[in-house]
């Protein structure tokens, strides 16, 4: 674990921003589960990959925020060994919490799922299941007020630092005015960095390739979830700043992973997105707040 121990305080709260004249709702929770986006078959290593997964397909009844709710509180709650059939209680106890309708062969087939995205790799050897309890915090929170802040501002930084498609321009209309609130699902400490992980029981599609590439980045895009990534991150960088001696984000500052559990363990890298966002970016967004807070005291 890098440096000191900088979790002990936390709770959890909604995760919104709120402002003046609307609401940008930075949604981490399962409360999200959206219709997939059509998108036109991929050709994989020349083959046309048109075919609908069964194991995607199984789970298909089960969508919508209560499901999202229960997966990520199972998801939390789990201890070591497998979830399906060891920890049966725990998922019945918490689909049951959500009003979430499950017989035992719809238990068997969320336990597998969930055992699946704890033993898939991420990337790079990462594991959910590998990492102890004493490297993580669920519900990491953050609270910090903005006064009028253009979205365009934070647009125009990302395009300058090579992010062009992490604010879309349909939002450049919206200032953040208010308190800037909200929880990720998981800060790991991993590798000699802090990670931000979040979890999405959205449902994307049938076929694999809904989960990867051009279709994953599509649906990335479609929630403004780079967006969610980005703030996150900025959050998790002035918590590292204020409580970690010697920090620097070079050194310490992690990826933001997005995982789409319904995938995730099927092949390779599926439901995994990835983003290493540049210090420099970061730094410029975290001094764009600061900057407008000083000029409005």
């Amino acid at each position: 674990m890098p440096g000191s121990r900088p979790f002990q305080w936390l709770h959890s709260f909604s995760g919104l921003i709120r402002q003046a004249t609307a609401a940008v709702v930075v949604d981490d929770r399962g409360a999200v589960d959206e219709a997939g986006i059509e998108e036109p078959v991929a050709i994989v290593d020349g083959l046309v990959e048109a075919a609908e997964d069964s194991r995607l397909l199984s789970l298909h009844p089960l969508r919508g925020p209560r499901f999202g709710d229960a997966v990520h509180h199972v998801l939390e709650l789990a201890g070591p060994g497998p979830v399906w059939p060891g920890q049966r209680q725990l998922l019945h106890s918490q689909l049951a919490a959500q009003a979430v309708p499950a017989n035992s062969e719809a238990l068997e087939r969320v336990g597998k799922m969930i055992d699946r995205a704890r033993q898939a790799d991420l990337g790079d050897g990462l594991r959910l299941v590998d990492i102890p309890a004493e490297h993580r915090i669920v519900e990491f929170e953050f609270q910090f007020p903005v006064r009028q802040v253009p979205l365009a501002r934070l647009r125009q930084l990302c395009i300058a630092h090579g992010r062009p498609g992490a604010v879309p321009a349909s939002l450049d209309a919206t200032t953040l005015n208010g308190m800037l609130t909200g929880f990720a699902d998981l800060i790991l400490a991993w590798d000699g960095r802090y990670h931000v992980l979040d979890y999405k029981t959205n449902w994307l599609g049938a076929r694999l390739h809904d989960y990867q590439g051009h279709s994953l980045d599509a649906a990335m895009a479609e929630h403004h979830y780079p967006l969610q990534a980005l703030l996150y991150t900025v959050a998790l960088h002035r918590y590292l700043r204020q409580r970690l001696d010697g920090y620097t984000a070079e050194r310490q500052l992690g990826d933001s992973w997005y995982l789409f559990v319904r995938a995730l363990g099927l092949a390779p890298g599926l439901g995994v997105w990835r983003q290493r966002w540049p210090v420099a970016l970061i730094e410029a967004l975290d001094d764009a707040f600061a900057d407008a807070q000083e000029a409005a005291a």
